[in-house]
Formats: C-alpha cells, structure tokens, sequence
C-alpha cells in the first residue's frame, strides 16, 4: 500500500454573479469532504467576478491560505472546458505543510526587490525546503515573463515552478492575482510547498514544422529580435510569406509561432515557444511574448489543430507512466496550464483539448486548471538533470502531485 501523502479536493460553482448562492455552492461541496491537518487552496475565476467581496465570503468558512487569478477560460472535473464561474482545487494532507503570500503592486524597477522580499518572508516560516513553487502573476508594461522565472528562480536557489500569467478576454485590463482578501493588478502570489510531495511537470507543444525555415538568432536583446542570419527579422520573415508588419502583429502571426533552441551553462538543449507580439519598423525587430536568446537557433512553427489531443494524451500518458513507476506515492492531484493562443487558433476545436483528458483522468485524482496569457513550467535538462524553470507559450502544461 503506497504513502497517501496528500489529496485535493475540487469545487466549482457558475455562479459567480450573485456571490451569496455561489459561496454557499462552494462550502456545500466543501463540506461533503473532510480536511486534513494542513490545507491551501488555488483558484480560477473570470475575470468579471467581484474578488473582494468573492474572498471575504469564502474566508468565513475557508481557513487556509487561498492563491490564484484572473481565467478567460478553466478546466473543471464537471465542466470540462468552461468560460465561467469559479474553480477551486484544495490541497490537504497531514506531512504535507503550505506558506502563500503575495507582493505589493510591481514595476520593473521594483519587481526583483518585492519577490525577494516576499520570498524571505516565506521561507523563514518553513521548517523545510520547499520541492515546490505554484505561482501566478500579471505581466507589467515593459517586462517579460520571463522576468518573473528568472526572479524567483534566483530567490529559491532553483526550487520548480509551476503556474502562469492570468488573463482575461484579451482586454488586458482585468487580469489580477488573488491571495486571500489581496486582490492586486501588477503582483505575483505564490503558494510553497514542503514535506511529503512528489510533483513531476510535463509540457507538450501542439504545432509542427511545415514552414520549414530555421535560422541563427544573430542580433537580440530579451524580447526584442533583430536580425535572423545576419539580416532583419522582418526581412527574413518576409521571405517566408509572414507579413510581421500587419497592425496587430500578434493576432496576425499567432498560429505561426518560433521555436527556440539554445543551450545551458550545464550543456541542457532546451526549447521554447515564443509568439509575436508586434514590430518596431524602425529597425526591422520582432518583439515576443518572451525572451529569445542571441546564438538560439529558431524554427517557425504552424500551430496544428490535427495536434490538440494528441498532445494532451501524449501529458496524461505520460502522467499514467510516472504513476507506475512510483508504486510506493500515491498522486491524487492533476494542475493544468494551456496556453490562450490554444483558444485563438482552434476556435471551434478547443473543447476537444478539456474533453480529451477528462475522459481519461482516473476518479482517484482530481484536476483543475486554466487558460493563460504565459505558462510557468520548468524542463528537466537532457544532459545534467536538473530542473530548469522556464517562461512558456503555446504551450499545454501539466504538474502531478
């Protein structure tokens, strides 16, 4: 009989307009099951919900630390995929222990000093070394994902994280990050856990390689790519019928994203998605959603309907092998993370990512999730093993606990 280290538990109620019956939805699924001595919860909820009033209700009733954001879309047990209502997936267990905070409002120039600070706090009520990071944040004029991995990566001495930026219906403008009664725009909240966990994080691309062009990221600085083999990126992409200079870059370009492929410190080939965010004409550079590396070689990608289960049962699949190969833990909780662009590019198709899996899931695990304008998934390296956290797109990521 293997270790029963930690369960979950999943609530989920559409009614996120009158909060009174919603809360009380949630508590009467809440109290069909009973609590460990060590409880904290993530949650999912639209963008519309009123935050304030949602957490002050739910904090009458739930005594434990509560993360999460802002989701134009979520995975749900009973909904599958869904663009309404309020997810909440509890984590509890008795050698299993939690600490959550959240920043101040951030802004490039103070964002490395509010997670470190943060961080701190966090670690100095611990009495281990946390085996996990969940995190989730709003992206800040000016500043890539990337910039909240490499912050918190640095922070935790290279503990994995797991989660992403919060979105909404593309406006932008509502995205916020929750941690209890703190409802912020431009913040990052985490939730670390120590004790007897074992998390193992897959992530699976959805595209394939039909565009056939690659080339040598020869000028770049973050974000920012200004020349592909020695000439202009808009140059270059012009040669492969991709017209980057469209008004709106991204909705243009986004079922044709890059591929990244560089090379660690440590020798780890590590790839990366990275959409198009829009173009500076003035010196022909594309900017992303993320960082791409000067000497990386690149790929354009085709984002590929025909890929969407076939990805996420390649996850799962993989999920069901760690399972096996650990008879001696017990894995109760499934977290999900896919990438908006997802919806954006398989329009009419994007149910078929939620059903996919829920059909296979088994009853023993429970499983939540949600559409993110980033991922937070990190890639185990190919030649030293150890774990790298990275910033994602186009990406469907899964963390098993």
């Amino acid at each position: 009989m293997g270790c029963v280290a930690m369960k979950s538990i999943v609530l989920y109620t559409e009614e996120m307009d009158d909060l009174d019956t919603g809360i009380q939805e949630l508590i009467d699924q809440l109290n069909e099951h009973e609590l460990k001595k060590n409880s904290a919860a993530i949650m999912f909820a639209h963008p519309d919900t009123n935050f304030k009033e949602l957490m002050a209700g739910l904090k009458k009733y739930m005594h434990f630390p509560i993360i999460g954001c802002t989701a134009m879309s979520m995975f749900t047990e009973a909904m599958g995929y869904t663009t309404q209502g309020i997810s909440i997936q509890i984590f509890t267990g008795d050698d299993v222990y939690f600490q959550a905070g959240i920043t101040s409002e951030m802004n490039p120039e103070n964002m490395r000093d509010e997670i470190q600070s943060m961080y701190n706090d966090l670690s100095a009520k611990q009495e281990e070394k946390e085996k996990l990071i969940l995190a989730y944040a709003n992206i800040i004029k000016g500043v890539t994902g990337d910039r909240f991995i490499k912050y918190l990566d640095e922070v935790s001495g290279g503990s994995p994280v797991f989660g992403g930026i919060s979105s909404d219906s593309f406006s932008f403008d509502d995205c916020r990050v929750i941690y209890d009664e703190n409802v912020h725009q431009y913040a990052m909240a985490v939730l670390m856990i120590s004790g007897n966990i074992r998390p193992s994080m897959i992530y699976e691309f959805s595209i394939d390689r039909e565009a056939e062009y690659s080339a040598i990221v020869t000028d770049a600085s973050e974000n920012e790519v200004r020349s592909l083999n020695n000439k202009s990126f808009i140059e270059s992409m012009e040669k492969i019928g991709m017209r980057p200079d469209y008004e709106d870059a991204f909705v243009e370009s986004v079922g044709m994203p890059l591929m990244s492929t560089y090379e660690t410190p440590e020798g780890d080939k590590i790839q990366v998605m990275r959409h198009l965010n829009s173009v500076n004409r003035e010196n022909g550079a594309g900017i992303f959603l993320g960082e791409i590396k000067e000497g990386s070689l690149i790929h354009v990608c085709l984002m590929n309907r025909a890929e969407i289960k076939k990805s996420v049962s390649r996850a799962i699949h993989d999920c069901f092998r760690i399972v096996k190969s650990n008879p001696d833990y017990h894995y109760s909780t499934l977290l999900l993370t896919s990438c908006a662009s997802r919806i954006m590019t398989f329009v009419n198709d994007i149910a078929e990512e939620a059903n996919s899996y829920v059909e296979i899931i088994p009853p023993t695990m429970t499983m939540s999730g949600f559409y993110s304008f980033g991922e937070f998934c990190p890639e185990k390296g190919n030649v030293s093993g150890k774990m790298h956290n990275i910033f994602q797109n186009t990406t469907f990521c899964v963390l098993m606990m």
